[in-house]
């Protein structure tokens, strides 16, 4: 079964500190790896600093609108619409954060093994935020 969602449309789950979230692995019904996607403003204070070490995640994040500045390890680059960034080793610091308002990045991760509950973080983090 092929689902269509459109971003703009979707619910956003607002974590300080940390972006205006949006959960999508439920609403596309994907299980064996993680999918989101993140809403960013240059001003917003929003640190996305970490890596994947302790899950072994991999990650891919794309550019959907906006641009932003990533950073891995001692790498700086700017990314834009259309624009995909991998991050192959889960122990290597990443961050990002928008350049521009309304910067929009989808972002996937999966590590070795079954399936996982990917993307209930950003309720468990909302919960325990509020």
């Amino acid at each position: 079964m092929a689902r269509l969602i459109h971003l703009a449309e979707e619910p956003i789950t607002d974590i300080p500190g940390v972006g205006r979230w949006q959960s999508l692995n439920d609403r596309l019904g994907i299980r064996n790896f993680g999918v989101s996607a993140v809403l960013m403003d240059p001003d917003d204070g929003t640190d996305m600093t970490h890596d994947e070490a302790g899950c072994a995640h991999q990650e891919v994040y794309v550019v959907v609108q906006g641009r932003a500045l990533f950073t891995a390890g001692s790498e700086e680059f700017e990314a834009g619409p259309g624009d995909v960034v991998a991050l192959d080793d889960p122990a290597e610091t990443r961050n990002y954060r928008a350049l521009e308002p309304g910067t929009r990045i989808a972002c996937f991760g999966a590590g070795p093994g079954a399936e996982h509950p990917y993307g209930a973080w950003i309720a468990e983090e909302a919960a325990a935020r509020s």
